[in-house]
């Protein structure tokens, strides 16, 4: 993949670029939960473009688990059959290095000799977790970007790949926390919904 991605860019580099296409865009993306998505894409053809973004989740609340992240989104794209240049569907290969700080409230509950027979048990004391879960994402991308009045679009796409180099340990002391769960298997997924302008 290393080979690929190289020879990818000393070709791009390569070439005498006649076209040139600017879009900003933003919106949603799921490779962090609730990831906030801002980038921009540079049309090298018609047909080719290169995309730089970045995914942000300042916080959110999942029960008595608070998480953050952020992450770096780079892609390139070739569309097939272009109207306007740089939409309708298109292919593509990611690169997606991120970080994600987990928070997790364990509540610790007094269990009395007897129990009472009316009312409820109430938690004593909470104690708290704090892990990191980081890697790089690589893989492709598949999707359509619809373009109104060769200005505004709707960009939709789904990838799936590998996450590579991934560590997820407790930050407070650097130890492996794989014994967590069994969804640690080093597959990369995500989609996202994003609009966006031309210049």
């Amino acid at each position: 993949m290393k080979k690929t991605i190289l020879l990818l860019f000393v070709f791009l580099l390569s070439q005498n670029f006649s076209y040139s296409q600017i879009e900003l865009k933003g919106g949603l993306y799921a490779s962090i939960p609730f990831g906030i998505f801002a980038a921009g894409e540079y049309g090298l053809y018609e047909d080719i473009g290169i995309e730089l973004g970045v995914i942000s989740n300042p916080g959110v609340d999942l029960g008595q688990t608070h998480m953050s992240g952020t992450a770096i989104m780079i892609n390139a794209r070739y569309y097939f059959s272009p109207r306007y240049g740089l939409d309708r569907f298109y292919t593509g290969i990611y690169v997606r290095p991120h970080t994600t700080v987990i928070t997790e409230e364990i509540t610790n509950f007094f269990f009395p000799s007897s129990f009472p027979t009316s009312g409820s048990i109430t938690p004593s004391s909470s104690s708290f977790e704090y892990s990191r879960d980081s890697g790089v994402g690589v893989g492709f991308l598949l999707g359509k970007k619809f373009v109104r009045k060769n200005k505004y679009f709707l960009d939709l796409n789904i990838g799936f790949g590998r996450n590579l180099g991934r560590r997820v340990y407790d930050i407070e002391v650097p130890t492996s926390i794989f014994r967590r769960g069994n969804n640690r298997i080093g597959l990369d997924f995500l989609y996202s919904f994003v609009f966006g302008f031309r210049l």
